[in-house]
């Protein structure tokens, strides 16, 4: 995987995607009142197959989808947000802005383009509706809690998605699941990114993930014991992308990330970082965009990110750059890099 092709996965919140360009060739709309998008609808001249579902209250949510020339028609009816659709090609590289699907709701699904569906209310009343979809085209699942503040019935979900067969990507951010949910994620076969971040598993089961090592992108920021994974972790050259943002990554953590020579984003963010440190990280030379927000720096000098040649984003937080003086010299012979400073 080269630098173009990782430089849009996902995982991101719904507020960030919808900044992104929509792609020329997907025809999304609203289809209030119109009659022709009822699941008891027929398909139309230009389609050859009709596939849907409904819930046994058929006014509240209904899914079904036709074959057309060119790719696939989608047609949602829900009275709440049902999903946040995001596009995505067979890499995994976002081509559109999500799209939320709410009322009444059609799309066009080009050939070879994939979705990433984020469950909002609608779905997670109804996951029986995520089989109405053409499951060859779901490429991830988004049941973070960024997605419209719904409750989501991860396991359900997880055991219906384990049949499809493209499936690469899960994101379980903040939802309270805990290890024993590893069991069926360990089922899905092509998994290669994954988002556990503020969930309650914990390092010491996520390590014993077959696919952890497979994986090439890893969020689990504030899991218990990371340490266990970073270990499992040591020398892999399929990670591309780490988050790991905690106030407890320790010396042997550090040295364990510095092995991952194929990182091109790395999250350390509320970490305490000794000079030490910085000498690993910086050694990562792949690198292109680094979080340090939040990090309490015990260091010498801050010289080592100078050489981090093909660093194209660093971001810190407000209070560092008040904290540490050093850091405004150092951005200013950094001109190559962007620099982002939030609160």
């Amino acid at each position: 995987m080269n630098r173009s092709q990782i430089s849009t996965r996902i995982i991101l919140p719904i507020c960030l995607l919808a900044q992104l360009n929509s792609h020329p060739n997907l025809l999304v709309q609203k289809a209030e009142g119109q009659t022709a998008y009822s699941s008891n609808s027929g398909p139309t001249a230009n389609s050859s197959t009709s596939v849907g579902a409904q819930t046994p209250s058929q006014k509240k949510a209904s899914v079904r989808f036709e074959r057309v020339a060119g790719g696939k028609r989608i047609f949602i009816t829900s009275e709440k947000p049902f999903a946040a659709l995001v596009f995505v090609n067979d890499k995994g590289d976002i081509v559109s802005k999500p799209a939320i699907a709410h009322v009444k709701f059609v799309l066009f699904l080009p050939k070879n383009i994939r979705i990433i569906v984020g469950v909002g209310p609608g779905l997670a009343e109804n996951p029986e509706l995520l089989k109405a979809f053409p499951i060859e085209d779901i490429y991830g699942l988004d049941m973070s809690t960024d997605n419209f503040d719904a409750t989501c019935p991860v396991e359900k979900l997880l055991q219906i998605v384990l049949k499809f067969p493209n499936l690469k990507l899960l994101n379980l951010m903040g939802n309270p699941t805990t290890d024993s949910i590893l069991t069926l994620i360990e089922q899905v076969k092509k998994l290669d990114s994954l988002t556990v971040s503020y969930t309650q598993i914990t390092g010491d089961k996520l390590a014993t993930l077959g696919s952890i090592t497979r994986l090439r992108e890893l969020n689990a920021s504030r899991v218990q014991n990371i340490g266990k994974v970073l270990e499992k972790l040591k020398n892999t050259r399929t990670l591309r992308v780490l988050r790991v943002s905690s106030k407890r990554l320790s010396q042997e953590d550090f040295a364990a990330i510095a092995t991952m020579k194929d990182l091109v984003r790395l999250d350390v963010s509320s970490s305490t970082i000794e000079q030490k440190n910085l000498n690993q990280i910086c050694k990562l030379s792949m690198l292109d965009t680094l979080n340090m927000r939040y990090c309490k720096l015990n260091l010498t000098n801050f010289e080592p990110i100078v050489k981090l040649q093909n660093l194209v984003e660093f971001q810190v937080s407000y209070d560092m750059m008040r904290r540490y003086a050093i850091l405004h010299s150092i951005r200013q012979r950094m001109p190559f890099c962007h620099w982002i400073v939030t609160n």
